[in-house]
């Protein structure tokens, strides 16, 4: 028996012996449409599969520590890292959080899902390129990619800062730019060394784009 938030959104209470009745399987078509435009989408709807295997036919409301921190052990003894694990649950715990918004499980629920701590991930390893791979790296890069890839190299920025930065938030004077659209939303100065500085003083700036990198078809560099 499938609830579904229609009934929320319209303003219809759901009672708490009918949200004892509710299976992750009546969730989850609710939650995919929710995340669907959200990054790594198919991710999200292959780990929803595996979760309806495991959970599909269970009251959300009786799923317990124990079952979860089972999954999780479970998952592990399959092969799966501490990150993929910590994923999958990280998902699990958004969908109850979800549905406790959409009135479709008690506060109780989720306090039970949130009760199971991560796994601790192992450090990532940490290696730069030697000069000869970063020169065999620019060697293979297409024209158009060769200042984008340089960039990143030496200023550490993010694809997606490269690709958004623009001539207004470059400060060749002072040696600095502004890395406006980060990961965390807070803007940071990154000084420009003299590899950056070549390419800055050798990119066109455009007076129909305030974009560094520019591409016709979404004023900005080719992807």
């Amino acid at each position: 028996m499938a609830i579904g938030r229609a009934n929320v959104a319209e303003g219809k209470k759901v009672e708490r012996r009918k949200a004892h009745k509710v299976f992750l399987k009546d969730v989850m078509p609710d939650y995919l449409r929710f995340v669907q435009n959200q990054r790594a989408y198919q991710n999200k709807d292959y780990i929803g599969r595996e979760l309806l295997r495991r959970f599909g036919n269970i009251p959300l409301h009786r799923i317990n520590v124990a079952m979860l921190e089972s999954y999780q052990q479970d998952l592990l003894g399959e092969g799966n890292g501490p990150a993929t694990v910590n994923r999958k649950m990280a998902m699990l715990k958004h969908l109850v959080r979800k549905a406790n918004d959409w009135r479709m499980v008690d506060d109780g629920t989720l306090r039970t899902v949130r009760k199971v701590k991560q796994l601790k991930e192992p450090p990532g390893r940490l290696r730069y390129l030697t000069a000869v791979e970063v020169q065999r790296l620019l060697a293979e890069c297409k024209p158009y990619l060769r200042p984008i890839v340089t960039m990143a190299l030496n200023s550490g920025m993010r694809r997606g800062e490269i690709l958004k930065l623009k001539w207004d938030d470059v400060d060749l004077r002072n040696r600095l730019l502004m890395a406006r659209e980060t990961k965390n939303g807070e803007s940071r100065a990154v000084p420009i060394n003299e590899a950056v500085r070549e390419v800055l003083e050798g990119t066109l700036r455009r007076l129909d784009s305030p974009y560094v990198f520019y591409n016709p078809k979404g004023n900005r560099s080719k992807r």
